[in-house]
Protein backbone atom coordinates (compact mmCIF):
# COMPACT_ATOMS: atom_id res chain seq x y z
CA UNK A 1 0.00 0.00 0.00
CA UNK A 2 1.47 3.33 -1.03
CA UNK A 3 1.71 5.95 1.67
CA UNK A 4 0.99 9.62 1.12
CA UNK A 5 4.65 10.32 1.75
CA UNK A 6 5.72 7.95 -1.08
CA UNK A 7 3.14 9.32 -3.45
CA UNK A 8 3.98 12.92 -2.72
CA UNK A 9 7.03 12.93 -4.96
CA UNK A 10 5.05 11.57 -7.92
CA UNK A 11 2.45 14.37 -7.91
CA UNK A 12 2.99 16.65 -10.92
CA UNK A 13 4.35 20.03 -9.90
CA UNK A 14 2.01 22.99 -10.51
CA UNK A 15 3.17 26.57 -10.81
CA UNK A 16 2.23 28.74 -7.81
CA UNK A 17 0.19 31.17 -9.90
CA UNK A 18 -1.88 28.25 -11.24
CA UNK A 19 -2.46 26.87 -7.73
CA UNK A 20 -3.91 30.14 -6.52
CA UNK A 21 -6.23 30.63 -9.46
CA UNK A 22 -9.22 28.26 -9.82
CA UNK A 23 -10.41 27.44 -13.30
CA UNK A 24 -13.67 28.88 -14.62
CA UNK A 25 -15.72 25.83 -13.64
CA UNK A 26 -14.45 25.94 -10.05
CA UNK A 27 -15.15 29.67 -9.86
CA UNK A 28 -18.68 29.22 -11.24
CA UNK A 29 -19.34 26.44 -8.71
CA UNK A 30 -18.08 28.58 -5.80
CA UNK A 31 -20.17 31.59 -6.88
CA UNK A 32 -23.22 29.37 -7.28
CA UNK A 33 -22.82 28.09 -3.72
CA UNK A 34 -22.46 31.63 -2.33
CA UNK A 35 -25.61 32.69 -4.19
CA UNK A 36 -27.49 29.60 -3.00
CA UNK A 37 -26.65 30.46 0.63
CA UNK A 38 -27.95 34.02 0.14
CA UNK A 39 -31.09 32.78 -1.65
CA UNK A 40 -31.82 30.31 1.16
CA UNK A 41 -31.62 33.08 3.77
CA UNK A 42 -33.69 35.54 1.74
CA UNK A 43 -36.59 33.08 1.32
CA UNK A 44 -37.74 33.96 4.81
CA UNK A 45 -37.25 37.71 4.39
CA UNK A 46 -40.15 38.62 2.12
CA UNK A 47 -41.93 40.88 4.61
CA UNK A 48 -44.99 40.36 6.80
CA UNK A 49 -48.15 41.93 8.17
CA UNK A 50 -47.30 43.89 11.30
CA UNK A 51 -49.61 45.35 13.94
CA UNK A 52 -48.18 46.69 17.19
CA UNK A 53 -49.95 47.19 20.49
CA UNK A 54 -47.36 49.51 21.98
CA UNK A 55 -44.19 51.47 21.30
CA UNK A 56 -41.15 49.22 20.91
CA UNK A 57 -37.97 50.63 22.51
CA UNK A 58 -35.82 48.86 19.89
CA UNK A 59 -37.64 50.53 16.98
CA UNK A 60 -35.26 53.03 15.37
CA UNK A 61 -37.90 54.68 13.15
CA UNK A 62 -39.62 57.39 15.20
CA UNK A 63 -41.66 58.84 12.30
CA UNK A 64 -45.14 59.58 13.69
CA UNK A 65 -46.89 58.53 10.47
CA UNK A 66 -44.92 55.27 10.28
CA UNK A 67 -45.84 54.39 13.88
CA UNK A 68 -49.55 55.09 13.32
CA UNK A 69 -49.47 52.77 10.29
CA UNK A 70 -48.02 50.06 12.54
CA UNK A 71 -50.64 50.64 15.24
CA UNK A 72 -53.35 50.29 12.56
CA UNK A 73 -51.65 47.23 11.07
CA UNK A 74 -50.08 47.00 7.62
CA UNK A 75 -47.91 44.78 5.45
CA UNK A 76 -44.27 45.76 5.95
CA UNK A 77 -41.88 44.78 3.13
CA UNK A 78 -38.55 43.41 4.29
CA UNK A 79 -35.55 45.72 3.98
CA UNK A 80 -33.19 43.03 5.28
CA UNK A 81 -30.65 41.48 2.92
CA UNK A 82 -29.03 38.08 3.43
CA UNK A 83 -25.85 39.81 4.59
CA UNK A 84 -27.73 41.96 7.09
CA UNK A 85 -29.56 38.89 8.41
CA UNK A 86 -26.19 37.21 9.01
CA UNK A 87 -25.11 40.31 10.95
CA UNK A 88 -28.26 40.01 13.10
CA UNK A 89 -27.62 36.30 13.63
CA UNK A 90 -24.06 37.05 14.68
CA UNK A 91 -25.43 39.56 17.19
CA UNK A 92 -27.74 36.88 18.66
CA UNK A 93 -24.76 34.54 19.04
CA UNK A 94 -22.84 37.32 20.81
CA UNK A 95 -25.76 37.75 23.23
CA UNK A 96 -25.71 34.06 24.10
CA UNK A 97 -21.98 34.15 24.80
CA UNK A 98 -22.20 37.29 26.95
CA UNK A 99 -25.09 35.79 28.92
CA UNK A 100 -22.80 32.85 29.66
CA UNK A 101 -20.08 35.14 31.02
CA UNK A 102 -22.55 37.00 33.26
CA UNK A 103 -24.07 33.74 34.48
CA UNK A 104 -20.63 32.35 35.32
CA UNK A 105 -20.00 35.51 37.37
CA UNK A 106 -23.18 34.77 39.31
CA UNK A 107 -24.73 38.18 38.53
CA UNK A 108 -27.26 37.34 35.79
CA UNK A 109 -30.77 37.57 37.22
CA UNK A 110 -32.62 36.99 33.94
CA UNK A 111 -32.07 37.29 30.20
CA UNK A 112 -34.55 38.63 27.62
CA UNK A 113 -37.09 40.06 30.06
CA UNK A 114 -40.47 40.91 28.43
CA UNK A 115 -41.78 44.43 29.06
CA UNK A 116 -45.50 45.15 28.63
CA UNK A 117 -46.79 48.20 30.47
CA UNK A 118 -48.46 51.60 30.18
CA UNK A 119 -46.51 54.75 31.03
CA UNK A 120 -48.43 57.87 32.00
CA UNK A 121 -47.37 61.40 31.14
CA UNK A 122 -49.70 64.38 31.67
CA UNK A 123 -53.00 63.31 30.06
CA UNK A 124 -51.38 60.63 27.92
CA UNK A 125 -51.31 56.88 28.48
CA UNK A 126 -48.55 55.31 26.42
CA UNK A 127 -48.35 51.53 25.88
CA UNK A 128 -44.83 50.09 25.83
CA UNK A 129 -43.95 46.57 24.73
CA UNK A 130 -40.64 44.90 24.04
CA UNK A 131 -37.90 42.77 25.53
CA UNK A 132 -34.91 44.09 27.42
CA UNK A 133 -31.71 42.08 27.04
CA UNK A 134 -31.62 41.27 30.72
CA UNK A 135 -31.24 42.07 34.39
CA UNK A 136 -28.06 41.74 36.45
CA UNK A 137 -27.23 42.22 40.12
CA UNK A 138 -24.31 44.64 40.11
CA UNK A 139 -24.64 46.74 43.26
CA UNK A 140 -28.38 46.38 42.87
CA UNK A 141 -30.67 45.43 40.00
CA UNK A 142 -29.58 46.89 36.66
CA UNK A 143 -31.00 46.73 33.15
CA UNK A 144 -28.50 45.57 30.51
CA UNK A 145 -28.48 46.10 26.76
CA UNK A 146 -25.97 44.05 24.76
CA UNK A 147 -24.65 45.35 21.43
CA UNK A 148 -22.26 43.88 18.86
CA UNK A 149 -20.70 46.63 16.73
CA UNK A 150 -18.03 47.08 14.07
CA UNK A 151 -14.49 48.20 14.79
CA UNK A 152 -15.29 51.69 13.45
CA UNK A 153 -18.46 51.92 15.57
CA UNK A 154 -16.54 50.76 18.63
CA UNK A 155 -13.91 53.45 18.06
CA UNK A 156 -16.66 56.08 17.84
CA UNK A 157 -18.17 54.99 21.15
CA UNK A 158 -14.74 55.27 22.74
CA UNK A 159 -14.24 58.71 21.23
CA UNK A 160 -17.65 60.10 22.27
CA UNK A 161 -17.66 58.23 25.61
CA UNK A 162 -21.38 57.48 25.48
CA UNK A 163 -23.83 55.02 23.88
CA UNK A 164 -25.39 55.60 20.47
CA UNK A 165 -28.52 57.77 20.62
CA UNK A 166 -30.83 54.84 19.70
CA UNK A 167 -29.30 52.65 22.39
CA UNK A 168 -29.57 55.44 24.97
CA UNK A 169 -33.27 55.88 24.13
CA UNK A 170 -33.84 52.13 24.30
CA UNK A 171 -32.38 51.63 27.77
CA UNK A 172 -34.08 54.80 29.08
CA UNK A 173 -37.49 53.42 28.08
CA UNK A 174 -36.74 50.03 29.62
CA UNK A 175 -35.57 51.63 32.88
CA UNK A 176 -38.70 53.79 33.07
CA UNK A 177 -40.96 50.83 32.24
CA UNK A 178 -39.20 48.61 34.82
CA UNK A 179 -38.92 51.29 37.54
CA UNK A 180 -35.15 50.70 37.69
CA UNK A 181 -32.89 53.74 38.08
CA UNK A 182 -29.78 52.65 36.17
CA UNK A 183 -28.35 50.15 33.75
CA UNK A 184 -25.50 49.34 31.40
CA UNK A 185 -25.05 49.33 27.64
CA UNK A 186 -22.41 46.70 26.91
CA UNK A 187 -20.66 46.85 23.53
CA UNK A 188 -18.53 44.10 22.04
CA UNK A 189 -16.25 44.87 19.11
CA UNK A 190 -17.16 42.19 16.56
CA UNK A 191 -13.65 42.41 15.04
CA UNK A 192 -11.55 42.18 18.21
CA UNK A 193 -14.05 41.08 20.91
CA UNK A 194 -13.03 44.01 23.11
CA UNK A 195 -15.67 45.08 25.64
CA UNK A 196 -16.82 48.64 26.35
CA UNK A 197 -19.43 49.36 29.05
CA UNK A 198 -21.38 52.56 29.71
CA UNK A 199 -23.44 53.09 32.83
CA UNK A 200 -26.69 54.95 32.13
CA UNK A 201 -28.89 56.53 34.79
CA UNK A 202 -32.54 57.45 34.43
CA UNK A 203 -32.93 60.74 32.55
CA UNK A 204 -36.31 62.26 33.50
CA UNK A 205 -35.99 65.27 31.17
CA UNK A 206 -35.19 63.06 28.17
CA UNK A 207 -38.05 60.69 28.95
CA UNK A 208 -40.60 63.49 29.45
CA UNK A 209 -39.86 64.82 25.96
CA UNK A 210 -40.05 61.34 24.45
CA UNK A 211 -43.27 60.41 26.25
CA UNK A 212 -44.89 63.67 25.19
CA UNK A 213 -44.05 62.83 21.56
CA UNK A 214 -45.28 59.25 21.93
CA UNK A 215 -48.42 60.48 23.67
CA UNK A 216 -49.33 62.73 20.73
CA UNK A 217 -48.71 59.90 18.25
CA UNK A 218 -50.84 57.43 20.20
CA UNK A 219 -53.62 59.98 20.65
CA UNK A 220 -53.65 60.57 16.86
CA UNK A 221 -53.99 56.81 16.30
CA UNK A 222 -56.84 56.50 18.83
CA UNK A 223 -58.67 59.41 17.19
CA UNK A 224 -58.27 57.91 13.70
CA UNK A 225 -55.88 60.64 12.54
CA UNK A 226 -52.84 60.11 10.35
CA UNK A 227 -49.84 62.43 10.92
CA UNK A 228 -48.42 64.42 8.05
CA UNK A 229 -45.66 63.08 5.83
CA UNK A 230 -42.23 64.65 5.53
CA UNK A 231 -41.70 67.06 2.62
CA UNK A 232 -40.38 64.60 0.04
CA UNK A 233 -39.98 60.83 -0.48
CA UNK A 234 -36.29 61.52 -1.10
CA UNK A 235 -35.88 63.26 2.26
CA UNK A 236 -33.51 61.82 4.82
CA UNK A 237 -36.42 60.47 6.89
CA UNK A 238 -38.20 58.78 3.99
CA UNK A 239 -35.44 57.58 1.69
CA UNK A 240 -34.77 54.23 3.36
CA UNK A 241 -38.15 53.66 5.02
CA UNK A 242 -39.67 50.28 4.07
CA UNK A 243 -43.15 51.88 4.05
CA UNK A 244 -42.13 54.76 1.77
CA UNK A 245 -44.06 53.56 -1.31
CA UNK A 246 -47.17 52.71 0.70
CA UNK A 247 -47.05 56.02 2.57
CA UNK A 248 -46.61 58.26 -0.49
CA UNK A 249 -49.33 56.40 -2.40
CA UNK A 250 -51.78 57.08 0.45
CA UNK A 251 -54.22 59.85 -0.54
CA UNK A 252 -54.54 60.91 3.10
CA UNK A 253 -52.01 63.77 3.39
CA UNK A 254 -52.38 63.72 7.16
CA UNK A 255 -52.61 66.35 9.87
CA UNK A 256 -50.19 68.12 12.18
CA UNK A 257 -50.04 66.64 15.67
Amino acid sequence: MKTLARMKGKVPQVAEEDKAKPDDNEQDLAEALAKAIDDSIEKGLSGKFKKIGGFHPSNTNDCARYLVYLFRGTFVPSDVSARLQRIFDNGHATHSRLYGYLENMGILIADEVPINTVLKYEDYEIPIEGTTDGLINWQGEKIIELKSISDAGFAQRRLFKKPKADHYKQIQIYMMASDIDSGFVIYENKNTQQILVFEVTKDEEFMNKLLKKYGKIYKAFKEGKLPKRYKSPSSEHCRYCNLKDYCWADEDAGVSI
